[in-house]
């Protein structure tokens, strides 16, 4: 019995979404990351939003199915721009700014905005394909 292509790929994303998280959380709470933030001004917003902005992607392609086990990835996903900055807080060699959680939360949310956004422009496609079939089938 083989799972269907979708469960694959939502299982690949699941790995993909874990392993990220694995690495992401190693860098936001390790005292000293080696990288330097001085390329050009606010690097370090782009990074925080460009960071969130993938891993919520990759929550939305893992499929996760409804329920406790979804609603706690979630929860998690979305608290950790807030408890990164906390625990970074107490972490003397790192620097905590405000600006860093709202870059995060807005990589979340544009995320989001744009996966929905697509979403509907898909469904409306759809529905004008069909709308489209009936109205040449009805003129035979």
């Amino acid at each position: 019995m083989s799972v269907p292509l979708k469960r694959k790929r939502g299982n690949l994303f699941f790995l993909i979404f874990l392993t990220y998280l694995s690495v992401l959380i190693y860098l936001l709470f390790t005292g000293s990351t080696g990288i330097k933030y001085n390329h050009f001004p606010h690097e370090d917003k782009l990074l925080h939003f460009v960071a969130f902005f993938c891993g919520q992607l990759f929550v939305m392609f893992s499929n996760i199915s409804r329920g406790l086990f979804r609603k706690i990835v979630y929860l998690f996903f979305i608290s950790l721009p807030l408890v990164s900055e906390y625990v970074q807080y107490h972490i003397p060699s790192r620097v905590t700014d405000k600006w860093d959680m709202i870059a995060g939360y807005l990589g979340i949310v544009l995320c989001l905005l744009l996966f929905m956004g697509i979403k509907v422009i898909r469904m409306m496609y759809i529905k004008y394909k069909q709308n489209k079939r009936i109205k040449i089938k009805g003129e035979y």
